[in-house]
């Protein structure tokens, strides 16, 4: 159903995306968050509700797992509502496609033989149903970072409440 409850039922492998946070989310970023959920065939901005995008997924499956496990997370503010959508696939246009080759500002992306998914090629794994969390585990720092400064970096985008420093094996 369009932008309906979001209920199960529906083997599209598209679903729609509302509550974005406008001009701060962009089509990489949608991609990079889409993407914990599966793997990412197109996303479309809408061009009439900024605050709105349509995202394909490569199967119905992972189009259910983004549902389950993104709809409610809070992202710039805003709680994110991921539903079914009517579509069965996200269409395109030649101003779409213009669009796509300007780079930032863009509303259109096609990311089916992009190299920066998760769940293909020689990292391929199984897409796990797994939640987001607030917990962010952060490897292979400079050994000069302070506490300061990795609160710096991340207080920007998400404030930092707690940091634990894990030694190295000896």
């Amino acid at each position: 159903a369009w932008g309906g409850g979001g209920g199960g039922g529906s083997k599209s492998c598209v679903v729609l995306v509302n509550n974005i946070q406008e001009g701060m989310v962009t089509i990489d970023g949608l991609f990079n968050l889409m993407s914990v959920a599966g793997v990412v065939s197109r996303i479309k901005i809408l061009f009439n509700k900024r605050d709105s995008a349509l995202v394909q997924f490569e199967t119905p499956e992972h189009a259910e797992n983004a549902r389950v496990c993104l709809s409610g997370i809070p992202l710039f503010g805003k709680s994110l509502m991921v539903s079914n959508s009517k579509y069965a696939v996200v269409q395109t246009n030649q101003s779409d496609l213009e669009e796509a080759a300007k780079g930032e500002g863009r509303l259109f992306g096609e990311f089916a033989t992009s190299p920066n998914h998760r769940y293909r090629g020689a990292a391929a794994r199984n897409v796990p149903a797994i939640e987001p969390t607030k917990l962010v585990h952060v490897s292979n720092l400079p050994a000069q970072l302070t506490e300061d400064d990795i609160k710096e970096i991340f207080d920007a985008t998400w404030p930092v409440h707690k940091i634990k420093f894990i030694p190295p094996p000896p």
